[in-house]
């Protein structure tokens, strides 16, 4: 994920802005009028004419319009008197807030996201940097958001959860999801477009992953890569960008191309049977959900999501017949899963997780997987 090279101009920022009443008051001397003669001129009343000459109102655009005709000044100069006074007053009580704002960034996984170009490295302070990427004003509107979200994680304690990282990664899969065209979101022509994306997992890594961003666009799915961030620990995500796009991310972490795959169809699982609004489901794509790091709810949809990637990738029958025709060796799974039109690394796989060869065994068949996020 690269940024705009594009060189960015830094616009003068004044420490002090004039209040509009004081150039008012100077005005006022040069044409020798009282507060109470302009009041009369302007047809607005003493008290609001006193209030602004001392600074303690502000000078409204109907005010300034009725200033213009009178001492020969656009409406905008004084409207942009007071802006910038409004301005700096606002960005005064920033400043106040900056210690809050620096504690509250050291919890995000701010070098990572600067090593991935993903917020900008030395033109703003992590606080502001970590604000434009979140397109948030404030850290609590950050929280706002982010208490508004429903997260599904296979870990029965969310507390364990660091939610500034992960709140991190999902929006770095928002902003990648954003650059990716799609058609409407289609459930359907997805769940019809399962075959031919299974089938990509013969292809070259780079092309397989090109051609499934693709297709997934096609049904209304936005499909990114994203790097591993410190503390998250995800594999994949799923979730519903808007009723008419929804993304699938994957992550680093996964390694060999068994694991890409599975992941995936385990997220487009999820999109299919359970995903809605506002709803955001991790992974950490493992098969084996215990009662120690599963609650009860998370563990039926997760069954059900890791069923159907096993069964897309394999169907029970053939693997069933596969497995118990005869010794599987080497030659073997490559005939399978040139039948099956899947790469072998899956199904090595499906036979380490089902006990029929050891984990130490042929992983050469396996494809690595190095991830460009450039």
């Amino acid at each position: 994920m690269v940024k705009d090279a594009e060189a960015k101009s830094y616009p003068y920022v004044p420490t002090t802005a004039l209040h509009p009443g004081k150039m008012l008051i100077e005005y006022l001397e040069a044409y020798d009028w009282s507060q109470r003669e302009l009041a009369r001129r302007t047809d607005i009343s003493s008290k609001t004419i006193s209030e602004i000459c001392s600074c303690q109102a502000p000078i409204s655009i109907t005010t300034a319009l009725k200033l213009e005709p009178i001492f020969d000044r656009p409406a905008h100069f004084w409207s942009n008197l007071q802006r910038n006074h409004d301005e700096l007053i606002a960005r005064s009580a920033q400043r106040i807030e900056k210690p809050a704002r620096s504690r509250w960034s050291s919890s995000f996984p701010v070098s990572d996201l600067k090593r991935y170009d993903l917020i900008d490295s030395i033109e703003d302070p992590d606080q502001d940097a970590l604000l434009r990427f979140f397109k948030v004003s404030s850290p609590k509107a950050w929280a706002t958001i982010w208490q508004s979200k429903k997260i599904y994680l296979r870990k029965s304690n969310l507390n364990d959860l660091n939610i500034e990282s992960v709140s991190s990664w999902i929006r770095t899969s928002e902003i990648a999801a954003s650059r990716i065209e799609t058609n409407e979101l289609d459930r359907d022509k997805l769940r019809a477009k399962i075959p031919l994306m299974r089938k990509q997992s013969t292809a070259p890594l780079e092309s397989s992953l090109r051609s499934l961003q693709q297709i997934c666009a096609s049904a209304g799915v936005a499909f990114v890569g994203n790097p591993l961030l410190k503390s998250t620990g995800i594999k994949g995500c799923a979730m519903w960008l808007s009723p008419k796009k929804a993304l699938i991310a994957l992550s680093t972490w996964l390694g060999t191309d068994d694991q890409l795959w599975f992941t995936f169809f385990h997220e487009v699982g999820h999109l299919l049977m359970h995903c809605k609004s506002n709803v955001i489901f991790l992974d950490n794509a493992t098969l084996n959900l215990t009662d120690s790091d599963t609650d009860i709810t998370m563990r039926a949809v997760e069954n059900e999501a890791n069923q159907f990637a096993m069964d897309t990738l394999i169907p029970p029958a053939p693997l069933s017949q596969f497995i118990d025709s005869t010794s599987v060796s080497e030659n073997d799974i490559r005939s399978f899963a040139e039948e099956q039109e899947i790469s072998p690394g899956i199904v090595l796989g499906r036979l380490q997780h089902e006990k029929v060869i050891p984990h130490s065994e042929m992983n050469h068949l396996k494809i690595g997987i190095e991830w460009d996020h450039k």
